[in-house]
């Protein structure tokens, strides 16, 4: 984390580090001045309590003298003029009482209580006795008070007071002793908690100042160093921090890094420049090869070249020849074709009348047999309508069926809506109209099997009728087909001799055909050897230019 603060951030962090020392040490006189004024306030507190205890005991005392003044009094203005002012130092005596209450501690409250309950009965018993006096005048007042009873009780009370009086003395001096001590140890410690606050502020400072600003500008120049020395695969330290000396590494690192590059870019050019110099002795012994090879091939090439076209220009002209011949045959061979074609044509005349009678007795059997399969498709129609409408039939027992189910889960429903009750009416209601749709897509069912059943009888009538015309007309074409059997064994004889007429004129076609194909094969051979000689000359005319541009080639690499 200190490592990515700038060195401006890291000096503020210091100066902070020290505010903070002298926070801790004005926290300290304040904890001491504080620690100070609290056994200062115990001191004045106790001062108190033993300045109250002297003036109750000088009260009590007061108060005892006027009360003898009214044992003593002559008569009612001598009672009032004690009583008077008694009552005053009585009033007196019960507000310190009080202010005496107001400083007594929590740990001293249950001694108090004895002494307090003391000063109460104190005090009344001297109003009761002023009442006395009084109302009743001196002699009943001495019977209250002069009594060896309320000396007791009076002494008691001194008694009580004295001792708290000494006690409180005791707490002042006590006090006194205490701060003495306390001041001792607070200098002590207030100069122990400032060296020590100076010494942690110091070593803090001095370790972030190692640690963030020498230390690491002390590692980046000595990674300068070793570069400079040429060590440039080292790592630079805190190259990683975000302060100044993290800059100042990484660009350390771009400067290393460029150095390597450079390195390695002149090892690169070196090797390249070997590479090349070993890859143009390699071309030119390869060249020196090539040149060989090429000059050899082109030689053969040549000689192949040569012999080609001669070969080419001797087929040549034997093709020629062989056209010739060709042809003549093919002129004889087509006029034997056109003799044996007359004969053809009048056969072909016999066998058209023949045809002809043979064709209308077709015509006949094949309009009987169009009939036949018309009835035949109309009986697989009908057949195929019989099942159809059995189909039907078990789809309308299948909803019979499911409609009596209905009607039975209806019946069902109506029952368990009895027995709900009030709560169901409503789903009363919707059974009996499943119910009645139930009755009524039975009646319908009945009225689609009947109707259904209907269709089936007439369908068996109309296949019946089929059966019998079927017969009628297989009667006609056995006829028909008797006249057309002797028709056709006359056109069979006919056919024999139109079949060999045919085939010996189509023995002169083939021949004529074989001919023109062998007239017309001699003419692509032709062509063919007209085109290889042509090749071939072409040829040799590249082979020349290939072996000047090979040759040009090599010249141009060796100069290279």
């Amino acid at each position: 984390m200190a490592g990515r603060l700038r060195i401006g951030v890291k000096i503020q962090l210091l100066v902070g580090v020290m505010a903070v020392v002298a926070v801790v040490i004005a926290a300290l006189g304040q904890w001491a001045i504080s620690s100070y004024d609290s056994r200062t306030d115990a001191i004045l507190d106790a001062s108190r309590r033993a300045a109250f205890g002297q003036k109750a005991g000088s009260a009590i005392y007061a108060i005892v003298m006027d009360s003898r003044g009214v044992y003593m009094a002559r008569n009612a203005d001598e009672v009032r003029k004690f009583a008077e002012p008694m009552a005053k130092s009585l009033d007196a005596f019960e507000k310190m009482a009080a202010e005496w209450r107001g400083v007594v501690p929590a740990e001293q409250t249950a001694e108090f209580a004895k002494l307090n309950k003391e000063l109460v009965d104190f005090i009344r018993f001297r109003r009761e006795l002023i009442r006395l006096g009084l109302e009743q005048g001196a002699p009943a007042a001495r019977v209250f008070g002069d009594n060896d009873a309320n000396r007791s009780n009076r002494q008691k009370l001194g008694k009580l007071v004295d001792e708290y009086s000494a006690m409180a003395d005791r707490e002042v001096d006590e006090n006194h002793l205490a701060m003495d001590a306390f001041a001792g140890q607070l200098k002590i410690g207030l100069l122990l908690g400032a060296l020590t606050a100076l010494l942690g502020g110091g070593i803090v400072t001095l370790i972030m100042v190692r640690r963030s600003v020498s230390g690491p500008l002390g590692r980046v120049a000595a990674a300068t160093h070793r570069m400079a020395a040429g060590y440039l695969d080292e790592p630079v330290a805190d190259a990683e921090r975000g302060d100044e000396a993290g800059e100042i590494a990484r660009a350390l690192q771009v400067f290393r890094d460029t150095m390597r590059r450079t390195r390695e870019l002149e090892a690169a050019a070196l090797a390249e420049q070997r590479r090349r110099a070993e890859r143009a002795e390699y071309l030119e012994r390869r060249t020196a090869e090539f040149d060989r090879t090429v000059q050899s091939l082109l030689g053969d090439v040549g000689e192949v070249v040569r012999t080609v076209s001669t070969t080419a220009d001797n087929l040549h002209r034997n093709v020629d020849d062989a056209g010739h011949e060709s042809a003549s045959v093919a002129v004889a061979a087509a006029q034997s074709c056109a003799n044996v074609q007359e004969v053809a044509s009048a056969t072909g005349q016999l066998r058209s009348s023949s045809m002809g009678i043979a064709e209308r007795v077709r015509e006949t059997t094949a309009i009987v047999r169009e009939t036949v399969d018309v009835m035949e498709g109309a009986g697989a129609t009908m057949a195929s309508l019989d099942d159809g409408a059995k189909r039907i039939g078990e789809v309308v027992s299948l909803i019979n069926d499911i409609a009596a189910q209905t009607n039975l889960l209806a019946l069902n429903a109506t029952i368990e809506a009895a027995r709900a009750g009030e709560a169901g009416k409503g789903f009363a209601v919707v059974a009996g109209e499943v119910k009645n749709l139930a009755n009524q897509t039975a009646r319908a069912t009945d009225e689609i099997g009947r109707q259904v059943a209907a269709m089936q009888d007439t369908v068996a009538q109309v296949v019946a009728t089929n059966h019998r015309v079927a017969e009628s007309i297989g009667r006609i074409e056995s006829v028909a087909g008797a006249v057309a059997s002797a028709a056709v064994e006359q056109g069979h004889v006919t056919d024999a001799i139109v079949q060999n007429v045919q085939e010996a004129a189509q023995g002169g076609r083939s021949v004529t055909d074989s001919i023109s194909k062998v007239s017309r094969q001699v003419e692509a051979g032709g062509a063919m050897a007209g085109d290889l000689a042509h090749m071939a000359h072409s040829l040799a005319d590249r082979a020349q230019s290939l072996r000047a541009a090979v040759t040009g080639f090599l010249v141009d690499a060796k100069t290279v």
